[in-house]
């Protein structure tokens, strides 16, 4: 919010892989999703270092537990999310050409391997 105006001030980045219910539960599973996870976090950064412009991006901490949504029937993934923001002041609103960037952003995705519904 900038006074009462909201303002859009990034981009929220959500990568899902399937989540390794064939492993045993417990340590074996954990350490599987664990190992997704970083390679979902490698394939963001790559991504985004490709990227032109002046942008931070900032990863949330891996959640232990599997995530369900409807687009994929509610089958359990790992899910990575990633938010990304100007890097010099995190207020600073997206612009058009910022929009522009985006199908640059996820053709940079698909080059890496992930698949449209895989964000």
């Amino acid at each position: 919010m900038r006074g009462s105006k909201r303002i859009q001030v990034g981009f929220n980045v959500d990568l899902y892989a399937h989540f390794p219910v064939e492993k045993h539960e417990g340590e074996e599973r954990a350490h599987a999703a664990l190992e997704i996870w970083t390679r979902l976090r490698t394939i963001l950064e790559t991504a985004a270092n490709g990227a032109s412009g002046n942008a931070r991006l900032e990863i949330d901490e891996m959640r232990s537990a599997a995530f369900m949504r409807q687009e994929n029937k509610l089958q359990p993934e790992v899910n990575l999310r990633g938010r990304t923001f100007h890097a010099g002041d995190y207020l600073t609103p997206v612009t058009d050409d910022d929009r522009a960037l985006l199908p640059t952003f996820e053709e940079r995705l698909r080059a890496l391997g992930l698949r449209m519904r895989n964000w």
